[in-house]
């Protein structure tokens, strides 16, 4: 996943394809959503419907003593994601989409940090 993304306009049209209220409560735009905050997802609820809500973004694993591994965990790559660990679990039990409109990767030319700014045409809401 990137290391930065955006939500600015609630995604009805998202919702609606998951057969979702279009409503998020206390939904607010958000231009540049950061590890650590607060992400839109769509997870199984204890009923194991699907349902939108609120989520902080990174991984804390099970046998960490320390809340800030979360802040480092952000990112999993394909290949080993089911194999690792860290991420195992999960992975097997506890997946979520992202809500987004855009997402944010840098571009390195050495020491010069560019963010570039990548959406879907129109800035319709996706699916992470």
């Amino acid at each position: 996943m990137c290391g930065r993304s955006s939500l600015h306009d609630a995604p009805v049209s998202v919702l609606e394809r998951f057969r979702l209220p279009p409503a998020l409560p206390g939904f607010e735009p958000r231009y540049n959503i950061a590890p650590t905050q607060l992400q839109w997802t769509i997870a199984f609820d204890h009923r194991e419907e699907p349902a939108a809500r609120t989520i902080r973004w990174g991984l804390i694993p099970w046998w960490s003593a320390d809340a800030a591994m979360g802040n480092r965990m952000i990112n999993a790559r394909a290949e080993s994601v089911a194999g690792k660990p860290s991420y195992r679990t999960s992975f097997q039990k506890r997946r979520c989409l992202v809500l987004a409109d855009g997402y944010y990767e840098w571009m390195v030319a050495g020491r010069q940090r560019t963010p570039m700014f990548f959406h879907m045409s129109g800035h319709r809401p996706f699916v992470m």
